[in-house]
């Protein structure tokens, strides 16, 4: 995709999220926060646009739906018991 393509496609997502972070909904008026656009690393499927916070925690949980769902039972009091790794990467 050309450098033109990519600032087309990226500022079609922008409108189409009314320029906030898909998750935590941050508003990024006059692109003062520039909203990273988000990927999945093993298709590389655009999957939108994420502020930097955003970003960087899925990144930080290896973009894992398992372990994120694991964090919030732990945020909200009911830890899962221990995960393997071997476990973990079938995810």
């Amino acid at each position: 995709m050309s450098a033109k393509d990519q600032q087309t496609f990226r500022s079609g997502l922008l409108i189409s999220q009314k320029n906030r972070c898909m998750i935590c909904g941050t508003l990024d008026k006059n692109q003062q926060y520039r909203l990273c656009v988000d990927h999945n690393h093993r298709t590389d499927e655009i999957r939108g646009l994420l502020c930097q916070g955003c970003n960087g925690g899925i990144g930080l949980f290896a973009d894992s739906p398992l372990v994120l769902r694991r964090a919030i039972m732990y945020l909200k009091g009911k830890p899962a018991p221990i995960l393997t790794d071997s476990l973990r990467k079938k995810e």
